[in-house]
């Protein structure tokens, strides 16, 4: 694993810097819209186009990197998220925001798709998980720093903008630099979606509605610090401690999914999201303890997009696991793109502090759902080990998730069938045969 991280740094460098501008980006642009007088639904739809643009990207990205190449599409997609934030800093008006945080989020997704076919072709089978938990976890520290960043300057100016564009731009350097030869880009599988939902009803229903709560959590976090009156710092915290969280509670949610039926592990961790999410908005204006109750809040809800679509591949046959993951990262994506609209537009009804209440009720009705699918279908036979994903998941970490996971089954069958190969016959028990005697009556009776 040494000369793996070894031979990688340069790319999970990389990830670190533009996930630091990207976590920036987002309390950034929230509370500069409440500073400039966006309504919170405007401010949704802002919000939700970055999701929009993860869709369509995670769509558009593969063909492109086909048949551009990997660095010349990471060059020109960081380039592009670069100029993105400069404009949004010079024209403040949602209708150059949203498409602007469209095409962000568009070339997000583009650099993870790049990233992550890099570290799949350097990795091999006996080390890909362990190099996708090192990922999740810079991916999770990076939005937790960025987001602390807030605090270098006013967000009512230039500087913070300036220092977005110049992370993203920073993350080009290593990556034009190193001598990675560059892997080939395989085609993913399209899914189905009736049969993704036959495999796995908990796993699709789940991921939909986490999308929502885990949009409206980036998005709208930092709109709700400024409406109910915290100060730059406090939102920094606020917004950054559910993802630092994340850090700390990846690890043990999924060492209790391996042996317990996952979903009744997805069940507890949901309801206990819910529960913390419930208890901050009881918190009222003690800051401390809401910060608390927010950070097991994420470290919990950020660790169930791993269980959801573990407990996915579990239902599914080896060779139907390129396309549950495949469809599951369409599902997460059309989910959060309306995340931010629906919450921001409840916000704007119901008063800002109704955005707690939104997650709590969103992972209420995903431990409902779970318990209705506990009593109509019986836990999968066979549970497979669970293998850490990114929160946000591309068609290339879903295809990588799926191939392993698919060899972990079909070797697992092969141990089952050598070990029922050499289990010794079991012995079969003959009753005596039974004797009969002549009765009184000419008949017979059986022998004492």
């Amino acid at each position: 694993m040494g000369a793996l991280l070894k031979s990688t740094w340069i790319l999970l460098f990389a990830v670190l810097l533009f996930m630091m501008g990207n976590g920036l980006q987002g309390p950034l642009l929230g509370v500069r819209a409440i500073e400039e007088g966006f309504t919170t639904s405007v401010t949704g739809f802002v919000m939700s186009s970055y999701f929009a643009g993860l869709l369509f990207g995670a769509l558009a990205g593969p063909p492109m990197v086909r048949r551009v190449g990997h660095i010349r599409v990471f060059s020109a997609l960081a380039s592009i998220a670069s100029i993105c934030i400069l404009m949004q800093a010079a024209f403040v008006t949602p209708a150059i925001w949203m498409p602007n945080r469209f095409l962000t989020g568009m070339c997000m997704s583009g650099l993870y798709i790049v990233v992550e076919s890099w570290l799949n072709d350097k990795a091999s089978n006996a080390n890909r998980g362990k190099l996708l938990a090192v990922y999740s976890v810079l991916q999770f520290g990076g939005l937790g720093l960025g987001q602390l960043l807030l605090n270098l300057s006013s967000p009512g100016g230039y500087d913070l903008f300036l220092l977005v564009s110049v992370l993203i731009s920073m993350s080009l350097v290593p990556v034009s630099l190193a001598k990675i030869s560059a892997p080939k880009m395989e085609k993913v599988e399209k899914v189905g979606w009736r049969q993704l939902y036959r495999i796995s009803p908990f796993g699709v229903v789940g991921l939909a509605l986490l999308s929502i709560s885990q949009s409206a959590l980036v998005g709208m976090s930092a709109v709700f610090g400024s409406l109910v009156g915290m100060s730059v710092f406090e939102i920094s915290l606020f917004s950054s401690v559910p993802f630092l969280g994340a850090v700390g509670l990846l690890f043990p949610v999924a060492w209790f999914s391996d042996r317990l039926d996952r979903r009744a592990v997805v069940i507890m961790v949901t309801l206990a999201a819910a529960l913390f999410a419930l208890l901050g908005f009881g918190a009222g204006g003690n800051f401390l303890w809401l910060l608390a109750f927010m950070t097991l809040y994420g470290g919990l809800s950020n660790s169930m997009y791993s269980l959801l679509v573990a407990h996915a591949n579990d239902n599914a046959k080896p060779e139907q696991m390129l396309s549950v993951c495949s469809g599951l990262v369409m599902v997460f994506g059309a989910g959060a793109s309306v995340g931010p609209l629906l919450v921001g537009f409840a916000m704007d009804v119901a008063g800002a502090r109704v955005f707690l209440l939104c997650l709590a009720a969103i992972h209420v009705a995903i431990g409902i759902f779970g318990v209705y699918r506990m009593v109509r279908r019986a836990p999968a036979a066979n549970q497979m080990a669970h293998v850490m994903v990114p929160m946000r998941a591309t068609p290339v970490s879903a295809s990588v998730i799926a191939k392993d996971v698919a060899r972990r089954k079909m070797r697992m069958r092969q141990q089952q069938q050598h070990v029922r190969r050499m289990r010794p016959p079991a012995r079969r028990t003959t009753r005596p045969a039974r004797t009969t005697r002549p009765g009184r009556g000419g008949g017979t009776t059986p022998a004492p």
